[in-house]
């Protein structure tokens, strides 16, 4: 049995972390920035480690962030996850 998992100071329980991945359909279109921010979250560092990292702002992280999102149609860093995998094993 899964256990539940902390996000964003939010407890995600597993029905919620397995999610109906039917609404993800076609692979988005990423840039690589929006694959880059999106795998070093999913590393569990924070947007600002994050534009430190990449010698830019934080602004553009988020907004990389925001966009990837956007295209996945993920509310959450944990939905962003899913719909990569299960994009990945289509």
């Amino acid at each position: 049995m899964m256990s539940a998992i902390i996000v964003e100071g939010r407890r995600i329980n597993p029905p919620q972390l397995v999610g109906d991945r039917s609404r993800f359909g076609q692979p988005p279109a990423l840039t690589p920035s929006e694959l880059a921010v999106l795998r070093l979250l999913a590393t569990g560092i924070t947007r600002k480690e994050i534009a430190e990292q990449r010698g830019s702002v934080y602004s553009t992280v988020n907004n990389h962030a925001s966009n990837a999102f956007r295209k996945l149609g993920a509310r959450s860093l944990v939905e962003a996850m899913n719909a990569m995998d299960w994009v990945r094993i289509q």
